[in-house]
């Protein structure tokens, strides 16, 4: 009798535990609510069907959980290109604590994933500009012979003295965000440097995805979530431009990039001339400031392009549409070579991606050509009637393509240099002066966003952050894309107005008896602009401290564990980890107090050695994960 009344009370405990568990559907609901008081007015919420300890990140990385959890995906800039902050959401399969970790890369299987309803996206296509004939095929790839109204060679450089080379790079990540609009950026300034340069394909050196290899890795949705078939998925048409020949010379690798540079460094002269196309992914760290050019699994970061071309003898123009692309200017500015590079976006700063190609590439291809093949109308970007399209002229013919990118200018070797005027590979110093400043990309990016993409001279700063006391003022405060604001008011009239939000965070204070305050989004009043209607309401909310402070992805807030042992600690930078009662597989994560991982590998003996030199010196977190365990301890790095 007494075993059948534990066997009964066993029963009944394993019972109510697995009654306590929580469901996905009351997990998508803790989700929601631990992250809807920040949500934008559009942004993208998935959730992966099955409980999980382990998430792949694109990219090869991964976030590694202590226990099952439902996991969920909040996209808040889903019509940017990757990467850009974003974040996974965790609920605790065995109690429902919820926490949440900071990434800049989607999910690396989004078959697994679907779109919860609580998703809110303004349309489905970000699409901003429409066509009015057919430029592109069923697969929504842009046609060979585009620009067949041109006539050849029709803006060949004028400089007869030398030859131009051309390189085009196009990483796109992985499969899952290698996107059609790349290849169609590629093929599209392609088809321009052979048809309207003439230039000889033995001159053009294309490096894209996984190169010359026969697999499935160019991605036809406009997003990484966009997978409603196999057919989404194809080997990449090496033919940019129809004729029957395969033009792509290799993988965009750092090894296949180094080697071509190697080879034009031997060959290149002072009378020839560079031109570089990149279109793809950016990276960027844990403070969403550019480091990097996406490969195909690979980053490329500035100063091992700078790396690369360092030593080149004739001039260079380079043109970047990637997000964080202006982080390669200064690295390349320092080589005091003749460079001149626009890029779509500034150092912290994503660019905004479209169907079929992206803005700032698709305008800067109007401008060199001459011919806007979506609208089939010619474009005319020579604004010094000179008969010569600039680098600078193409700039201002791109730079407002879309509200919400920054582009940036820079040129060393210009006016300092008197260069030729020759076409898109150098600048007209004359036309340099005329412009101004340009030049000052590290000016606190004050370009602005809707009203920047109107082309207003009187713009407001995109970005606008108030700290101080406002006393004694009546005024309104103007902001072109956030206004960001801790300040307290007295005996004032205030208007906030920003044309994407309006930002109070901790430490703003109106006195209510003294003061009136009012804060709003304004539209952009130009129609060529894409918009939408916003009521001019007072919509501003306190924000709170950031979501979440979590160190690691750790649902049981467990402590040091005596298993693990780390020396020298403090260290310098080399660590050994001694291990106890752990067996087969682990892995160790290194986090720092922003919960940013900084390493990450595998190992299978119960001791291994790692290397933190390099690292700003402070605490770090050492982690070490394996099937049946997860072990933590801290580490300080002098």
């Amino acid at each position: 009798m007494k075993k059948l009344i534990i066997l009964c009370l066993g029963f009944l405990l394993y019972s109510m535990g697995c009654m306590a568990a929580v469901t996905q559907s009351t997990a998508m609901k803790k989700a929601y609510d631990y992250v809807k008081a920040k949500l934008p007015s559009e942004y993208v919420f998935m959730y992966n069907p099955t409980k999980t300890k382990t998430i792949l990140i694109s990219g090869n990385s991964k976030k590694v959980l202590s226990e099952d959890c439902w996991v969920f995906f909040l996209d808040e800039n889903p019509t940017a290109n990757w990467g850009h902050k974003c974040r996974y959401i965790y609920v605790s399969v065995a109690n429902g604590n919820v926490k949440s970790s900071v990434a800049f890369m989607p999910p690396a299987n989004p078959s697994n994933w679907k779109e919860s309803t609580y998703s809110q996206r303004k349309s489905a296509s970000n699409s901003t500009l429409k066509s009015t004939t057919s430029y592109k095929d069923g697969r929504g790839l842009v046609l060979p012979n585009l620009y067949s109204k041109i006539p050849l060679g029709s803006k060949a450089l004028n400089d007869k003295k030398g030859k131009t080379y051309a390189v085009i790079i196009s990483g796109g990540a992985d499969s899952v965000n290698n996107h059609r609009r790349y290849w169609n950026d590629c093929s599209m300034h392609y088809q321009i440097l052979r048809r309207v340069y003439n230039i000889p394909r033995s001159n053009i050196f294309v490096y894209m995805s996984d190169g010359t290899y026969e697999g499935k890795d160019l991605h036809l949705g406009d997003n990484w979530d966009d997978h409603t078939s196999s057919s989404y998925y194809i080997d990449s048409p090496q033919d940019l431009d129809g004729d029957g020949t395969k033009d792509i010379n290799g993988a965009a690798k750092k090894a296949d990039l180094r080697a071509c540079f190697n080879n034009l460094r031997s060959i290149l002269k002072e009378n020839d001339h560079l031109y570089i196309f990149t279109t793809d992914h950016g990276s960027c760290d844990i403070n969403e400031v550019g480091n990097g050019l996406c490969l195909w699994n690979q980053t490329l970061y500035p100063n091992e392009l700078a790396t690369m071309l360092q030593g080149i003898k004739a001039p260079i123009a380079i043109v970047m549409e990637q997000c964080y692309s202006g982080c390669f200017i200064h690295p390349l500015e320092t080589l005091g070579q003749k460079i001149t590079i626009a890029t779509a976006a500034h150092r912290k700063e994503t660019s905004v991606g479209d169907s079929y190609y992206n803005p700032f590439a698709y305008k800067w291809a109007c401008a060199i050509s001459g011919y806007d093949v979506v609208n089939d109308s010619y474009t005319n970007a020579d604004k010094d009637g000179d008969n010569e399209i600039t680098m600078l002229e193409a700039f201002n013919h791109a730079r407002y393509a879309h509200w919400a990118d920054t582009a940036q200018y820079w040129s060393y070797g210009g006016v300092q240099y008197g260069e030729q005027t020759v076409n898109v590979f150098a600048e007209n110093s004359s036309y340099w002066l005329v412009v101004g400043q340009l030049g000052n990309y590290q000016t606190a990016d004050a370009t602005v966003g809707c009203d920047y993409g109107c082309g207003r001279s009187s713009a407001p700063a995109k970005n606008v952050t108030i700290n101080s006391a406002i006393n004694n003022q009546n005024r309104t405060y103007l902001a072109g894309h956030k206004l960001t604001a801790n300040s307290k008011i007295t005996n004032s009239q205030i208007n906030y107005q920003a044309y994407d939000k309006v930002l109070l965070k901790k430490g703003f204070k109106v006195n209510k008896s003294d003061s009136k305050f009012n804060a709003r989004r304004v539209t952009c009043m130009n129609s060529n602009v894409k918009s939408e209607a916003i009521n001019n309401d007072v919509i501003v909310s306190i924000e709170e401290d950031d979501l979440q402070n979590i160190e690691y992805i750790d649902m049981s807030d467990y402590i040091s564990d005596a298993s693990i042992q780390l020396y020298p600690n403090p260290t310098h930078g080399l660590i050994s980890i001694v291990l106890s009662e752990m067996k087969g597989e682990k892995t160790v994560i290194v986090t720092n107090t922003s919960g940013a991982i900084i390493y990450e590998d595998s190992f299978r003996d119960n001791q291994t050695e790692i290397d933190l030199s390099g690292n700003t010196p402070g605490i770090y977190f050492v982690q070490v994960v394996s099937n049946d365990k997860s072990v933590v301890t801290k580490v300080l790095l002098k």
